[in-house]
């Protein structure tokens, strides 16, 4: 209820200082409620559109004498309508128009952030029936739709230098994040266990949100074993499975070496070789080789902020987002490691010096840091 609140209290696009009236919010929320539990979920139905601009019934090679075609679902008028509200749900990046994400200071690009996030925390939310609805969504398109907005954005010096944490947020929120990440898999997983049994899960789920690290993993296991439902077990030990895959620092290091292959920078790619071969069993070394290749991508990003190589940058904040990705894997014990205060210090130091480049601090908030 807390998430559709604040998706409600969101404001048209057409005037960011008028909220919507209490009207607006009591039919959104019916609209809502009825989207739910509708089969089709925000859609009135599926159509092809073909490259002739005709729309076709969806049938086998239906654009296929018109010069090819797209097949995505086509939105109600109740869905048209929240839309103009402000309110964006069922999205279809496949029919998002050149630009989308640009007017109003970026507001689609963070109302989809927020779509994003109640589709997972709350089992699919207005597509909680309509997920096996076949057709709504094509992914091969969703993919290739995905990257280019993210390319339209990443050519922007505004967007890179003012925008960076949204610009990565939505690396992962897309189909174009999702292939490695599998940060957002594990919290819906562990949301959707913590519904099945409050009680019983309720806790755990609530640090894997909050704090999560490699030793919730035993928890789990624990909880699958002792679990007297089969279906929970099962929810359980698939939680557990994606845990694994998410902190095992060696994936992280594989999808490196392969964005390695796409990265032109030159001295990108040799950091990111040196980086490969750090040993992952000494955390000190991940965080400042990770710092240092962050550094390096930083440096390369802003050489290249003006020139509009929206892909070249695209794959630089890509490198940067594993490595963040790779430490929350390998630095969750910190907290316990006994260590010096140098050894302390150089941690703040490369963390903090890595949290501007990734988005996390303002171009304010680096410049105050950089005076104390």
């Amino acid at each position: 209820m807390l998430a559709l609140l604040a998706l409600l209290a969101l404001q048209a696009p057409a005037d960011l200082t008028r909220p919507l009236t209490a009207d607006q919010v009591a039919q959104a929320k019916s609209w809502i409620v009825m989207m739910t539990d509708d089969p089709r979920g925000p859609f009135a139905g599926v159509m092809w559109f073909c490259a002739d601009g005709t729309e076709q019934a969806p049938k086998k090679y239906a654009c296929a004498e018109r010069g090819g075609g797209k097949q995505y679902g086509v939105p109600k008028l109740e869905t048209r309508k929240l839309g103009d509200w402000g309110l964006h749900l069922g999205t279809v990046l496949t029919a998002l128009p050149p630009g989308s994400f640009l007017p109003d200071h970026y507001y689609r690009a963070r109302a989809f952030l927020l779509e994003a996030y109640l589709e997972r925390a709350l089992d699919g939310w207005v597509l909680k029936k309509a997920k096996t609805y076949r057709g709504f969504r094509q992914m091969e398109d969703e993919e290739e739709a995905a990257r280019w907005l993210l390319i339209d954005l990443a050519m922007r010096a505004d967007v890179l230098e003012r925008q960076r944490n949204l610009l990565v947020r939505l690396m992962r929120a897309l189909p174009y994040g999702k292939v490695g990440a599998r940060a957002d898999e594990v919290r819906t997983l562990a949301g959707l266990l913590g519904d099945a049994d409050t009680k019983g899960f309720g806790d755990l789920r609530f640090k894997i949100h909050a704090m999560p690290e490699p030793s919730d993993i035993a928890k789990v296991e624990s909880y699958a074993a002792a679990a007297e439902r089969e279906e929970l077990k099962e929810q359980a030990l698939l939680l557990a499975q994606r845990m694994r895959e998410y902190y095992e620092p060696v994936h992280r290091i594989e999808r490196l070496k392969e964005v390695r292959r796409w990265t032109y920078d030159k001295a990108t790619k040799a950091e990111l070789e040196l980086f490969a071969a750090t040993d992952l069993g000494d955390p000190f070394a991940v965080v400042h080789g990770g710092a240092k290749l962050i550094g390096v991508a930083e440096q390369a990003l802003a050489a290249g902020a003006t020139t509009r190589q929206g892909e070249r940058n695209l794959l630089l904040l890509h490198v940067m987002a594993i490595v963040e990705e790779l430490w929350l894997g390998v630095t969750a014990d910190f907290a316990r490691r006994p260590m010096t205060r140098r050894e302390a210090l150089g941690l703040i130091e490369a963390l903090l010096g890595s949290a501007r480049a990734i988005g996390w601090l303002s171009p304010r908030e680096a410049e105050t840091r950089s005076e104390e």
